[in-house]
């Protein structure tokens, strides 16, 4: 077997079995649920595409298909066209209830993806045409790929990728503290913070869009803990609340600056390098993402985007909605284990690093998403994304400059190692409003497991940390932002600074010429390559 950490070996037989029986399914997984109703549903709707989806339409005991549907986002209104349920479609519907997760293949995959609408009544406009205005609308069910288990059974093209998945979600989640949300019953796992900070001189700002359960309620209640191995010293928790107008999109960028989105672009064309088109994965937020992980000449994976721009335009605002994978986080810990009981002393030296050779390094291997712009015949670096975690997709703008030429294109491509990232949505913005209506909360509650009181540690990053330094540490935090204004949405973003040190230890002579290479740009996506194709050799074997 190629696993050089024992920990990863627990559970490899069953999880084989399973991932064998899903290979020979072959089948893709799908859930129904029930979106909440807000007070603008058909603005809630846009996401679903009627190109895309099957709408349906219910009234009592009564049920159409929609076709021609027109969602009118501005007035609050559907139009459509109605005509009989296809049998298919209503024999999917009806096999999958809310709640409930089933596997489906060949044309099966057609029908499944369904928009269920339940409302109260409608207005008849003549000719089989209705009008559904929003407030009539009692419930919608949403029927759609599991991303998520689908993912991880499709990680590649085979039931390797799925143990793989399986294996390391179970066993080595992303470190750094995890951040649970309380969602009004329970503590939901919902992110990470400062991701990849693993040296003082890595602390840096992090902010993340958090899930807002409860968008009335005026506290918000979280918990960090740490359930690694490792030190983790926190300087600042900071929530900030933004409210703004339902058909806008709120977005960070990395150094903090809250971006309002209106006219999201999807690109013309995503492809890799080699031609593998990736439209379908990067065009929507359904979590079936691009995994970096197409066969590539060259030693990094590559994804090509096209936009189309308006002549003359000087900026743009490049959105994507990412992740870190958790294959990357196996390979990580796969290298560390090469240098054995030197391990520790590593460790002790980098802390001491002022970490520039550090994020070159990453960059150099494909750890951070690197984004570049086709600049005549050249390709210029734009920015880097820094590690998101490996827990939820997660949106932030890369704002661009152009430059001045009279191009009505825009060509981008992202550069990262052999399944280090998983990007789901890709979009470009041309405007350039920034979020004005901002309250910026420090915490009213922050209590570690010990009574501990956090709340001055968490005011300022002034080197005062929030200290969780045993495994099973953990800190309930309360915020209390108003409660969204009427007429507006409210988004929340969690600013954190700090910092972690890893406490894990190995054993064996440190193999000096194996970690050389990783010298070499590139050199820690060729591992990871082969770590996968070794793993694919064995399962082969099995």
């Amino acid at each position: 077997m190629i696993f050089r950490n024992p920990h990863l070996q627990k559970g490899f037989s069953y999880l084989l079995i399973l991932s064998l029986t899903l290979y020979l399914t072959g089948c893709t997984y799908y859930k129904a649920r029930e979106k909440p109703i807000s007070e603008t549903p058909v603005l809630d709707l846009d996401k679903y595409n009627a190109f895309s989806y099957t709408f349906v339409a219910h009234l009592g005991n009564e049920e159409w298909d929609l076709s021609s549907v027109v969602l009118n986002r501005y007035e609050n209104k559907i139009l459509a066209e109605v005509k009989e349920v296809d049998e298919r479609t209503k024999y999917m519907y009806e096999s999958l209830r809310p709640g409930q997760t089933a596997r489906y293949s060949g044309t099966e995959r057609n029908y499944i993806r369904q928009v269920h609408i339940y409302m109260t009544e409608y207005e008849d406009m003549g000719n089989n045409r209705i009008t559904i205005d929003g407030e009539n609308i009692q419930k919608v069910l949403i029927y759609n790929m599991n991303g998520a288990l689908t993912t991880l059974s499709y990680l590649s093209t085979g039931a390797v990728t799925f143990v793989a998945g399986m294996i390391i979600i179970l066993l080595i989640l992303c470190n750094c503290p995890h951040v649970y949300t309380f969602d009004g019953n329970e503590y939901i796992f919902t992110s990470t913070l400062f991701t990849g900070a693993v040296t003082p001189a890595l602390a840096r700002h992090d902010y993340k869009i958090l899930p807002d359960y409860q968008p009335d309620k005026e506290t918000y209640q979280l918990k960090v803990i740490n359930e690694e191995y490792e030190n983790q010293y926190t300087d600042l928790l900071e929530m900030l609340a933004v409210y703004h107008q339902p058909d806008e999109k709120v977005v960070p960028d990395k150094v903090g600056k809250i971006h309002v989105l209106k006219q999201l672009l999807k690109p013309d064309k995503a492809s890799t390098p080699e031609g593998m088109d990736l439209t379908y994965e990067v065009s929507s937020q359904d979590e079936v993402a691009y995994l970096f992980d197409a066969p590539s000449e060259t030693d990094l994976n590559y994804v090509n985007l096209t936009f189309q721009k308006p002549m003359g335009t000087k900026a743009g605002r490049l959105v994507l909605t990412a992740k870190n994978s958790p294959w990357g986080g196996y390979v990580y810990k796969e290298m560390s284990s090469l240098l054995g009981k030197k391990y520790g002393r590593r460790v002790e030296k980098n802390q001491q690093s002022d970490g520039t050779k550090t994020n070159e390094w990453m960059n150099e291997q494909g750890m951070l998403l690197s984004v570049e712009m086709k600049n005549g015949d050249n390709w210029e670096l734009v920015d880097e994304v820094p590690l998101l975690g490996d827990v939820s997709f997660q949106s932030i703008v890369i704002p661009v400059q152009f430059p001045d030429d009279e191009t009505t294109t825009a060509s981008f491509r992202l550069r990262a190692g052999f399944k280090f990232w998983e990007v789901d949505y890709v979009a470009m913005d041309y405007g350039n409003d920034l979020a004005e209506n901002v309250d910026y909360l420090t915490p009213s509650f922050a209590t570690g497991n010990d009574g501990s009181d956090h709340l001055a540690a968490l005011q300022y990053v002034d080197h005062q940390y929030m200290e969780h330094l045993r495994k099973g540490d953990h800190t309930i935090v309360h915020f209390e932002p108003k409660g969204r204004e009427k007429g507006l949405s409210r988004t929340l973003i969690l600013h954190s600074n700090g910092y972690y040190r890893s406490n894990l230890h190995y054993e064996g002579r440190p193999q000096v010429r194996e970690i050389l290479k990783f010298r070499q740009p590139g050199e820690l996506s060729n591992f990871s390559r082969k770590l996968y194709e070794d793993f694919s050799n064995s399962f082969a074997i099995n």
